[in-house]
């Protein structure tokens, strides 16, 4: 009901009021984060991305569950370098910024980055992966020292790709400090 009839709750990224129909319908059916425009993605109910992505996710469960048991290690290799390409793909997009003033990434890498439910879909598949090898029983043989080592690594390797390229607006508040 709320995306029919409720007032976007994210003022400064797209007009206040009422909904207009295209997006409160997307908004109604879960596929607005398809849709690369911030009226789409935050409209109505903007938290509800991540119900949008779940929706796609559990229609794609089956296929997860037929992963061989043996393949189940590679599986999850292959996912989490989709999970690091994923971002580091986004980082070439380019356009018009999410809320000038506001958020100065461009809204296609935001959304791709953020919201696609295909660009998500790699970190639920990772978890789906996961899950299966601890509940056949695997369990890591390494010891602490190799997954901090690696962890550092790829925060290292991923830390300036994170950083916004535009400088962060200063509060409106700040005259008053």
């Amino acid at each position: 009901m709320l995306a029919v009839t409720g007032t976007s709750a994210a003022p400064g990224f797209v007009r206040e009021g009422v909904t207009p129909p295209p997006q409160a319908v997307a908004n109604l059916f879960l596929v607005h984060t398809w849709v690369p425009a911030r009226d789409f993605v935050y409209s109505a109910n903007p938290a509800s991305w991540s119900l949008g992505s779940e929706a796609f996710f559990y229609l794609l469960f089956p296929l997860v569950r037929r992963i061989p048991r043996s393949r189940l290690p590679v599986a999850a290799g292959a996912t989490v370098a989709l999970v690091v390409a994923v971002p580091s793909a986004a980082l070439a997009l380019t356009g018009p910024a999410v809320a000038p003033g506001v958020l100065d990434e461009p809204m296609v890498r935001f959304w791709f980055a953020c919201y696609l439910p295909v660009c998500r879909l790699p970190e639920f598949v990772l978890g789906m992966v996961l899950a299966r090898m601890v509940r056949e029983g695997w369990r890591p043989r390494v010891g602490v020292a190799a997954p901090l080592a690696a962890a550092l690594a790829v925060c290292l390797w991923s830390a300036p790709g994170c950083r916004s390229r535009s400088p962060t607006p200063r509060s409106r508040w700040s005259r008053w400090r």
